[in-house]
């Protein structure tokens, strides 16, 4: 089921979210005030399941000044459970905790898209005109394992002012994480439970020493424009040929996910339901795309950019967009 609305801050939007999710079929366990920290963060603590899906908390930092200048807050964290219990946040059953995904920079108030069913809740917000956030939950298209739950945000290094490459301008800086892909040295923003562990889903890059798994759009990896990287990732082929010359079509591609081993051998985990990726370069965001009956509407991951790098003060994921479908 599909919404839209505004929302003041991150904890205003986790209490539209309560109301939603119940509409559509799954179970609230808490919504309160749950302040780490010592109280400082004024949060609040959404916890729901779905029988089918699984247990997940979402937990707000309503703060707007935070200990670090290039992670801003308000933020949403959103963690995987595997049942509810008394204790604290990162103290429920099989939980993330501390691995949470992070969705930073959320300043109310703001737009929000929320795309849903009993499999997945997905979420955008419209920071101000043009400036994307996404973050969700869900069970993976799947065979073969046990888990298949997923936990995806966006977190962005914020430096708007640098010229250089650590910044929000530059969409290829490895310390932006991604939905379903991209990870920085100690974070993560896609979480899959596989066999009832967490992967944390990241890039090819070897001096990721969490990349247990990797996605494919790779928007914020340095050495994506690297060929010899770029032939390992068919999707790269498929981005830069859309749209398609003769007609002017843009694919819509499932957001395929993979784990690794210890001796290297790669697993196909699955990918996100009713959630795909594609290039913007002929879509303004926020537009609908039709196949057959299905509507699909499009945003980019942060900022579209036609050039790849956004000029100084502003943000950039280049043409990467996200893709949900609408019911």
């Amino acid at each position: 089921m599909y919404q839209t609305g505004l929302a003041n801050n991150v904890n205003d939007f986790l209490d539209k979210l309560r109301i939603y999710a119940e509409s559509i079929g799954w179970t609230i366990h808490k919504h309160l005030v749950a302040n780490i920290d010592g109280g400082a963060n004024n949060g609040v603590w959404l916890q729901l399941s779905h029988p089918s899906v699984g247990y997940f908390s979402f937990y707000s930092d309503n703060r707007t000044e935070s200990e670090s200048e290039h992670y801003p807050k308000p933020s949403i964290f959103i963690s995987g459970e595997t049942g509810v219990s008394e204790g604290g946040i990162w103290e429920q059953p099989g939980s993330t905790a501390e691995d949470s995904s992070e969705t930073n920079g959320l300043y109310g108030p703001f737009t929000y898209f929320l795309f849903g069913s009993t499999n997945y809740i997905h979420c955008v917000i419209e920071i101000r005109s043009g400036l994307f956030s996404h973050l969700g939950i869900g069970m993976l298209e799947k065979s073969g394992y046990h888990g298949g739950q997923y936990v995806f945000g966006t977190r962005y290094f914020v430096n708007i002012d640098d010229t250089g490459s650590a910044s929000a301008r530059n969409w290829k800086y490895t310390n932006h994480t991604l939905p379903f892909d991209a990870i920085e040295s100690s974070k993560a923003s896609t979480l899959i439970r596989m066999n009832n562990n967490w992967l944390k889903i990241g890039t090819y890059n070897s001096y990721a020493p969490n990349g247990s798994g990797w996605g494919p759009i790779r928007a914020c990896e340095e050495s994506y424009s690297d060929t010899r990287q770029r032939q390992k990732n068919p999707y790269g082929w498929l981005f830069d040929a859309s749209p398609n010359e003769l007609n002017s079509i843009t694919p819509l591609f499932p957001l395929l996910t993979y784990a690794k081993d210890v001796q290297e051998r790669g697993y196909l985990l699955g990918n996100p339901p009713e959630m795909r990726w594609c290039n913007m370069k002929n879509i303004v965001p926020g537009d609908s795309m039709f196949i057959g009956e299905d509507e699909w509407v499009i945003f980019p991951i942060k900022a579209k950019v036609l050039e790849g790098n956004a000029p100084k003060g502003q943000y950039s994921s280049y043409l990467y967009g996200l893709a949900y479908k609408k019911s």
